[in-house]
């Protein structure tokens, strides 16, 4: 077996220290402002996380070894517990190679394998070459048995050798990207963390900066925060999505980019069981939406995997034909109106309550709350012979369309007596980067029958996922 490249110990040696030594040097100032009987827990605390950064850069490298062939990959680390993982390539949904600007200055990548075991949700690799790299990924992309087929496909032919490109970021989508995605928000706590630390080097202090704020008026402040705002997201989008480029392959989609940070991520087709439309507020003040895939093995991902970071709403069409063997529902539900109402409404009593007897704090969070409630419950429900439709959300919205295989665990309650109602709630249970509930009012007896949860007199047959009654 193959054990860490040497190089891991100056990767993590490096990134061990960008936390701790900025740590060591605010850690007297934290002390002074404690109370007295908080000096020992803290003195505690120092010598407990100085000593383990030792293990933290050492441990990992000493105990790891890996080995793989084009069957799959086998990884055990650990000392004195031991553990020994061996998964085979068609296991494992995405592959994401890392390289951070500290693996870039040794020549070295990290490699994240994703599993859809519950067990052992993740794999990783660090310190790996880039021959190395591309020697997994090539085994990773070799087809190693007939596959099922994916609700996500590709004509024959449609591609050369290289993967034919859904998606390349441009340098117009740089703005666009930092705004619809609300990164300018960031530049609040960037102003309030690091940013005052920068003001300090050149002897400005934050406070004074507001001053002179103050002094020269509302408006020029306004138009220079908003300058500054939309400034700060644009290069925060151009540092993620800097020659970003998706293509489709014939046995999956592989993404790339990044200007600091280079990330390389792969999914295979058999792992495709649909695609998620977001559209913040934002997204849909401009008309825009963001399209990701959605993975069976998807569980231990901690992102998702867009295809399409960014396209106008008018233009999404041809792309959901592109990925869809069927693009449009056959039936959509009407997006629930009470229920939201009825939430918002119970929210707001409460929050007046809490305003007037609690605290204006509770009354508040009471209020995200039920907003946020409300939002989820403005449903709609959609099918087809195949796939099923999930249009969540009114101030955010979210559209999950999925095989009748990524519908993990499905109920229907409705009214009985005096009479069986026509309609009632149905949740559903849906595989995401992690299963998620969805409860969905105003659904129709009959269309939930398609799901094979409701009763049906006797002579009737039972239609199930995907079977249409």
């Amino acid at each position: 077996m193959q054990r860490n490249d040497a190089r891991m110990l100056g990767v993590r040696f490096v990134g061990a220290m960008l936390t701790y030594v900025p740590f060591m040097l605010i850690q007297g100032s934290v002390a002074a402002l404690l109370p007295p009987f908080w000096a020992l827990p803290w003195t505690i605390l120092v010598v407990y996380y100085s000593v383990t950064r030792v293990p933290y850069v050492v441990a990992d490298w000493a105990t790891t070894r890996w080995s793989a062939d084009e069957h799959g990959l086998r990884l055990r680390s650990g000392w004195p517990l031991r553990s020994d993982v061996t998964v085979p390539w068609h296991d494992m949904g995405s592959l994401h190679a890392q390289q951070s600007y500290v693996a870039r200055l040794f020549g070295v990548h990290r490699l994240t394998a994703v599993v859809g075991a519950e067990s052992r949700s993740t794999l990783v690799l660090e310190a790996l070459t880039a021959a190395d790299v591309q020697r997994l990924t090539a085994w990773h992309a070799a087809p190693a048995a007939p596959r099922p087929t994916p609700i996500v496909g590709v004509e024959a032919g449609a591609e050369q050798e290289s993967g034919a490109v859904l998606y390349r970021a441009r340098p117009r989508d740089f703005f666009l990207i930092g705004f619809t995605h609300g990164q300018f928000l960031l530049l609040i706590p960037f102003v309030w963390g690091t940013g005052t630390d920068l003001l300090g080097l050149v002897g400005l202090d934050l406070a004074d900066a507001l001053g002179w704020a103050e002094r020269w008026g509302a408006g020029p402040v306004v138009a220079g925060a908003v300058v500054l705002a939309l400034a700060y997201g644009t290069l925060r989008a151009s540092l993620t999505y800097r020659g970003y480029t998706v293509r489709q392959h014939a046995w999956g989609y592989t993404t790339a980019g990044g200007l600091v940070q280079r990330d390389r991520r792969e999914a295979r087709l058999e792992h495709v069981v649909g695609v998620r439309v977001d559209r913040n507020p934002l997204m849909q003040l401009t008309g825009h939406c963001s399209v990701h895939l959605i993975l069976a093995t998807g569980r231990g991902d901690k992102r998702p995997l867009p295809v399409l970071p960014l396209v106008r709403v008018a233009a999404l069409d041809p792309h959901l034909a592109r990925l869809l063997p069927e693009p449009t529902p056959q039936e959509m539900t009407r997006r629930a109106v009470l229920e939201p109402l009825l939430v918002l409404a119970g929210a707001g009593a409460a929050a007046t309550a809490a305003w007037f007897w609690v605290s204006p704090w509770l009354a508040g969070l009471l209020l995200l709350v039920g907003a946020w409630a409300a939002n989820a419950l403005a449903t709609r429900l959609g099918r087809n012979a195949s796939t099923v439709w999930i249009d969540t959300g009114v101030v955010g919205r979210s559209v999950r369309i999925v095989a009748a295989s990524a519908v993990r665990t499905v109920s229907f309650l409705a009214l009985r007596v005096p009479r069986p109602a026509q309609v009632g709630w149905l949740r559903l249970l849906v595989l995401d980067r992690r299963a998620r509930q969805h409860h969905i009012p105003g659904v129709p007896t009959r269309l939930a029958r398609t799901f094979d949860v409701v009763p049906r007199r006797r002579g009737r047959p039972s239609g199930g996922l995907g079977v249409p009654p």
